[in-house]
């Protein structure tokens, strides 16, 4: 399904960044400091009344693709699968490209549908790399995968495969989140990627 969004930018014009930055910069957005309107998909939105931030992704790239959004207290924050309009700052925090100070909303459809990028751990873990940063604020899925360390004490671990390793963790959660025993299998994990 193709869905074409007009005017403004998406978050693939906001995050593709050939250069590595210096510091805590990793990749960080030509964009930076700059009140600009992004079109895009919900993807995830934080389950949390007093901090719901989300993310929402260009529905056409594979890679680069997708932002945080960070809102204040009080915001009606969307439901996943809007495509929406924002106007607002962008900025980099701790190396992740996120859009802040949000001055407008606009929701143009519903119940739009992304399918998440299917990627080995390798693609995604480690710190700022430039295989990684590329699926930053993504929707992802990883296969056939085993804890490889059981959770720490907030609630994190690690899951393997044969290629690599990558944290889970709970921030975008909703339910009772599983505690699993080492070398529990899963199948398929599915999630934002959140700080390459």
């Amino acid at each position: 399904m193709k869905i074409e969004i007009k005017g403004g930018y998406t978050p693939y014009d906001i995050q593709f960044s050939r250069e590595r930055g210096s510091g805590e910069d990793c990749y960080p957005s030509e964009f930076e400091g700059q009140n600009v309107e992004v079109t895009g998909i919900v993807t995830a939105v934080r389950p949390d009344k007093d901090y719901p931030n989300f993310f929402f992704q260009d529905p056409d790239k594979r890679k680069w693709a997708g932002i945080f959004i960070y809102i204040n207290e009080g915001y009606n924050s969307p439901d996943v699968g809007d495509m929406i309009t924002l106007k607002g700052d962008i900025a980099e925090y701790y190396g992740m490209t996120e859009m802040k100070n949000i001055s407008s909303t606009t929701i143009l459809s519903s119940d739009n549908a992304i399918e998440p990028v299917q990627l080995e751990a390798k693609l995604v873990s480690g710190s700022c790399s430039e295989w990684a940063e590329p699926y930053e604020g993504m929707l992802v899925r990883l296969i056939n995968l085993v804890v490889s360390k059981t959770s720490d004490k907030d609630g994190r671990w690690i899951a393997s495969d044969i290629t690599g390793s990558v944290i889970v963790d709970n921030y975008l959660f909703v339910g009772d989140w599983p505690q699993p025993e080492l070398c529990t299998h899963y199948k398929s994990i599915t999630g934002i990627v959140h700080y390459t």
